[in-house]
Parts: structure tokens; sequence; C-alpha cells
């Protein structure tokens, strides 16, 4: 499972704060009856989701599937004979008109909450089109319209969002009206009867049992992913109360990250296992849930590492080998990190603007540092834009790289607190790793231990450049109080 989207992170964000002070049940609290929460608030709170987020794809189906209704009207024209036009009557005078004004009532934001009671009750409509259809048709060398019903609850049950006390009885009122539908016909063999009422029924069984599974499914994995958001928020806000004394916060963080590393690691491991032999079951569902699961301990281990990083870095327990390394090297390395993120947003990511020169520094961390600051460049610039990376020397003893984006930039008063450790600001500048808002604070460590500096200029509106100094050579002096911008052509 990749990770998600900023909309996607906002949206559990946002439902996090609006439970935030709850005790969240688990699986067990849902009601058995019909698959939702028996918290009456908790399950307005889902409802909100589906109103604020959710109706809209729900919306795309329904207009998917009266696509798909209409689209069959070419089975009343090729294979029904004389009943032709009475059945594309039924289909796109009566039911379609109905269909059509459910979508109109369906987009109005009073309904966006109950979207699902719209999408079963456009599948009783076209269910009773087709049964009708059913009836009208002689017994031998119809063509098996019951089988649009059929597809009809398949709908539903396993892609569209209906509540199970709305969907259950819609299939059982359908499944009537097929028995009654036969017996009117009166000449149908008691045989075919039979077969009909138990076919039936077995599918009006299974339809419901797929609409409880896939309810109860949704409602659970909301709630896990609320869950997850609000731990996390949690955990950043503990983090940082914990480490609010300078001299504590390094062996706090130390400590925390160390633990938590080998149960992660044997979480991987175990789940690597599992997914192996269930792969072999064959059990599709089951090597799902164990990619969910090694995805997410990854991304843990990934925060874990990067607590750990800013914690060697903050008590000077890092270890820097300072060598000789060009400044092509460097950024080649670096842009070989975002070929995969570049690609996907379609960024250009220039680096044509950095001129050679020998550094002095430590190349597996400088290039950790920088690829924190590409990152929040490529993450606040739109889909289409170009990141720029430029360098030049300053003086025989400093160079300076800047990375310039063309994202919404960020004020002065957000610049004051980014550097800081587990600071969130308003800009995607801040957020390294899904918000913990270290990145930049080991960056900046990172280059002040080699000697160098990191500064931000930007304002709303006017994107962001960072200017980075690293030393030419070997040297115990400052860098040089440079401005960021002189070198933007």
């Amino acid at each position: 499972m990749t990770s998600a989207s900023p909309l996607v992170s906002k949206i559990y964000k946002d439902q996090a704060a609006a439970i935030a002070d709850r005790q969240l049940p688990g699986r067990k609290h849902l009601n058995w009856l019909n698959a939702e929460f028996s918290d009456r608030q908790l399950e307005h709170a889902y409802g909100d989701f589906i109103e604020r987020y959710a109706w809209r794809r729900e919306y795309k189906v329904q207009l998917a599937a009266m696509a798909l209704y209409m689209f069959y009207g070419i089975l009343d024209v090729l294979a029904v004979g004389s009943y032709t036009l009475e059945f594309l009557a039924i289909r796109f005078s009566v039911a379609l008109f109905i269909i059509i004004y459910l979508l109109a009532v369906g987009a109005r934001p009073f309904m966006r909450r109950h979207v699902g009671l719209n999408s079963i009750a456009g599948l009783a409509i076209c269910s009773i089109a087709i049964l009708f259809m059913v009836y009208r048709m002689p017994v031998e060398g119809s063509p098996p319209y019951i089988m649009g019903v059929q597809f009809c609850m398949i709908l539903s049950a396993c892609i569209m969002r209906v509540r199970v006390v709305h969907a259950v009885p819609t299939y059982i009122f359908i499944g009537v009206a097929y028995i009654i539908s036969l017996a009117l016909k009166g000449d149908v063999p008691l045989s075919d009867y039979a077969s009909a009422i138990f076919f039936m029924w077995s599918t009006v069984i299974v339809i419901s049992m797929a609409n409880y599974v896939q309810e109860a499914r949704s409602r659970i994995m909301w709630l896990k992913n609320v869950e997850s958001e609000r731990d996390a928020t949690k955990i950043s806000e503990l983090l940082l109360s914990a480490t609010a004394a300078d001299k504590s916060k390094a062996s706090f963080l130390s400590v925390l990250t160390h633990e938590l590393k080998t149960p992660l690691h044997q979480i991987i491991g175990f789940t690597e296992l599992l997914k192996s032999e269930v792969a072999k079951s064959g059990n599709t569902a089951s090597v799902d849930a164990s990619e969910y699961v090694i995805d997410a301990a990854n991304k843990m281990l990934a925060r874990v590492n990067q607590m750990l990083r800013y914690s060697a870095v903050s008590a000077g327990t890092l270890e820097f080998v300072i060598e000789k390394y060009s400044s092509s090297e460097l950024i080649e390395d670096l842009k070989s990190l975002f070929t995969e993120e570049t690609e996907r947003k379609g960024l250009t990511l220039d680096v044509s603007g950095v001129k050679p020169m020998d550094l002095h520094i430590d190349s597996h961390h400088t290039v950790y540092a920088l690829s924190c600051i590409v990152d929040n460049a490529i993450q606040a610039s739109p889909d289409g834009a170009t990141v720029r990376i430029v360098g030049d020397p300053i003086d025989d003893d400093f160079f300076r790289l800047l990375i310039i984006d063309s994202g919404k930039g960020i004020s002065n008063e957000i610049i004051e607190s980014i550097s800081r450790p587990f600071a969130q600001g308003n800009s995607p500048l801040t957020r390294q790793n899904e918000g913990l808002g270290l990145g930049l604070a080991i960056a900046t460590k990172i280059f002040e231990t080699q000697n160098g500096k990191l500064r931000i200029k930007s304002s709303e509106g006017t994107g962001t450049i960072v200017t980075v100094i690293l030393p030419i050579a070997a040297t115990t002096s400052e860098a040089t109080n440079v401005e960021g911008d002189e070198l933007v052509a």
C-alpha cells in the first residue's frame, strides 16, 4: 500500500480532531445486526466522512451504473422481438426518468450523507423494470434478463456504500418480486419454478452477506485511519513535551527509538514470512493485509530512524567522515533519490546551474540533509513545475547551493520556527515523512556540524529559496553572511 496523499492525510486529520477526546471502539463494538457503530456519535462522525469526502465517488458510481443500465437497451433491440418497443419504453421513459430524478436529488447537499439510500433506490427501480420484462417475456427462448437484476445487486453490495438496514430489505423485496412475477406468468414448469426460488434466495443471502462485510470493513478501515492519525498527533505532542528540556531531549529520543526498532523489525520480518505462506494458498485478502502491515511498519521504522538520527546529531554522537567530494557527484546522488517522485508529479529537477567544485564534507549525511530540503520543495511545488538547484563558490572557502521552488511560499512567522524540532507550520516545507517536523532540524544541525549554514528566504505566494553554505576546504572560520538569492537569474 502506498503512502497516503496530503489530501487523504488531511481528511483523516480533520476526522481525528473531531473525535479527539473520545475513546474509540474496536471491531467488537460494531453492532452485529447492521454492521454500524454502536456508539451513535461515532456513527455520526462516519456519516460526516461520507458527506464531506466520499459522496463524490459514490455519485460517480451511480452515474456509471445508470449509463450501463441504459446501454443494455441494445439487448432490447436485438433479442426480444415483438416486445422491443414496450421494453424500450419501460427502460427509457419510466425507469430512466425516475433514476435521473434520484440523481438530481442525490446531488443536493442535504442528501450527501444519505448517498447510499439514493443508490439502493436506483437499484430497486432498475430491478423492478427488469422484473417486469422477465414477466412479459415467454418462458422458452427468452434472454436471461434476470442476470441484470443480479448484476445490480452485486454492484450495490460490493462497490457502492449502502447501509445494511437499507440494502438487505431491498434485496428481499427484489427476491419476493421475482418469485411473484414467475407465479403470475402461470406457464412456468414446477421444477423451473423451484429452481428459480432456490437460485434467487441463494443470491439474496450471498449478496446480503457481501453488503454486510463491505459496510463493516468500510467502517473498520475508516476508524483505523482516524485512530492512526490521532495517535500520530498525540505521539508528536508527547515527543514535543518530553523533549522540552534540552538536557533530557537526546537521551529520551535515543532510548525511545532503540526500544521501538527491535519490535518493528520483528513485525516486518514475521509479517513477510506470513505473507509468503498465505501467498502459497492463494488467499489474496490475507496477502493484501500483510502488505498493509508491512507498509505501516516500514513507515514507522523510517520515522524511528529519523528520530535516532536527530538524537545522535543533537547529542554530537553522529559520526562524520569528512572527505573531498565533488559538487557534481553530490548533486547526482541527490537527484537519483527523486527520480520516481518527480516522474509521478511531472516535475523537473533542474541541476544544470550547479558548478563543479571539490567540497570537504561528509557526503552521506550531506545528501540526506539536502534530500530533506529537496523533498519539501517537491511537495510544495505544483504538478509540472520546476525545482531548481543552483550552486557556485562564494569565495575560496565556501560553496553556496540554492534550492528554489515555485510553491505557495511561507510567511516570516513560520520561517522563524520551522528549523526547530517537531515544528509544524502551514507549509509542506515542515512536512518531512508525514509530519514529525524533524527534517529541517536535522539538516540544519548537519550543515552546522560541518561548519556550514542553512537559511530560508520566502514570502507567501512567491515560492521559497533555501540557501545552503558548505565548506570548500578544511577551515575553522565561520560561513560568511551571504544573502541566498544573489545567484538566482
